[in-house]
């Protein structure tokens, strides 16, 4: 549901999209509470995955209309610093929830978590709607000057102008269009297997409890070890990004980033000291969720225009990306542990495949250069005579 949710989002309010898909996942979440039976809860997880999904890509698209190439990095980062922590804090909320509010007023815990994550969310969706803009050239909030500054500051910072200047107003790519233009661009399927890659030894995350507590630590306390695990990845990830935009750089700090994950990795897969594995534990958090929401912004600024195509890409690239919960959860079987060998083995594999295809990645763009799309190629053109005429004048 990610591409069809971004198609969507480009044609509307950003500052009513976006709430509004909150506004929905909050109330379903809520009413799962009621659920009576595991098919039921089901079928509401379901409807809640299919209005949840365009959250994410939806916010990364409104961001990379709004900010530069040395901007957009750290905002990323910033953001995707919620999603970290939320690892850390979430199991120890979800806890405290159910155990302290398990049959108050009759209601099972599971229930309360349900009731009060989707208020808290209702919640939050309702003061968005008063605090997001929506896009640069379409924002009420802002004076016609600064919405003419905001467009020609993304206009300047991009490498295709005349496909900028050609995608205001109606002069536009139709969903169609848009769709065969990122679905043909070899760049969309690079920047997918870096991400898918990333991702896949992402999964390593909803097993973290699980090798805290291979570490010789009783149950509560490896749901408390946790914490400094995605405190260190959070702190790393928001350093790595400010150097990456700092330097204009992308494609070495995330080779260096996955590089760091796979060493960690590997020595985990070999050391079993308790302290050892703990602390390369933290190093390959940080390695992997440092580079995250760098490839991303690197692929919002790589295939940046027309915005309708960036819009697509980023949700496909996003949407496939996160195909690797399918098979990310069968990495850590039980009968590898305590030594989880094999989990190690693959995450310490998707990182270093994935260093590589960073470090390649430019060059297999230069050697297999993107070829425009006939309504691209007339949305250019267009573009290229409004430069010139503004040139003139």
């Amino acid at each position: 549901m990610e591409v069809p949710s971004n198609m969507i989002l480009s044609r509307t309010r950003p500052s009513i999209f976006l709430p509004s898909i909150m506004l929905v996942w909050g109330a379903l979440s809520a009413i799962m509470a009621c659920a009576p039976n595991y098919g039921s809860l089901l079928a509401f997880r379901f409807i809640l995955g299919c209005v949840e999904s365009g959250f994410f890509p939806g916010v990364l698209f409104v961001m990379s209309c709004w900010y530069k190439t040395a901007e957009i990095g750290k905002r990323f980062a910033i953001f995707y610093s919620a999603a970290v922590l939320s690892g850390a804090f979430g199991g120890l909320l979800a806890g405290g929830i159910t155990d302290n509010l398990d049959n108050s007023h009759g209601i099972a815990g599971w229930r309360w978590l349900f009731i009060i994550e989707g208020v808290s969310t209702v919640g939050v969706a309702i003061v968005a709607k008063f605090i997001l803009l929506d896009f640069p050239q379409s924002s009420p909030a802002l004076t016609l000057e600064e919405r003419q500054l905001a467009i020609v500051r993304i206009i300047a910072d991009s490498s295709a102008s005349g496909l900028a200047s050609g995608s205001s107003g109606d002069d536009r790519l139709s969903h169609w269009e848009a769709f065969k233009a990122a679905a043909t661009d070899v760049r969309t399927y690079a920047f997918m297997l870096l991400f898918v890659l990333d991702v896949g030894a992402g999964t390593i995350s909803y097993f973290i409890p699980t090798i805290t507590k291979s570490l010789n630590y009783t149950t509560v306390m490896a749901q408390y070890m946790t914490v400094p695990v995605y405190a260190v990845a959070t702190v790393a990830l928001n350093i790595c990004a400010y150097s990456a935009d700092r330097h204009g750089e992308r494609r070495w700090h995330i080779t260096s980033a996955l590089s760091l994950g796979c060493i960690c990795a590997m020595v985990c897969a070999i050391v079993q000291t308790p302290v050892v594995r703990y602390v390369m534990l933290c190093f390959v958090a940080s390695g992997i969720w440092s580079a995250l929401p760098l490839i991303l912004a690197w692929a919002s600024k790589t295939i940046d225009l027309p915005a309708e195509k960036r819009a697509i890409a980023i949700a496909m690239i996003n949407a496939v990306g996160n195909l690797s919960s399918v098979y990310g959860s069968q990495i850590w079987p039980d009968n590898s542990a305590p030594n989880y060998t094999l989990g190690w083995g693959i995450t310490a594999g998707f990182l270093g495949a994935g260093a590589c295809v960073a470090a390649l990645l430019p060059v297999f763009i230069k050697l297999v250069p993107n070829k425009l799309t006939k309504a691209e190629l007339a949305l250019k053109e267009r573009g290229e005579r409004v430069v010139a005429e503004a040139a003139a004048l």
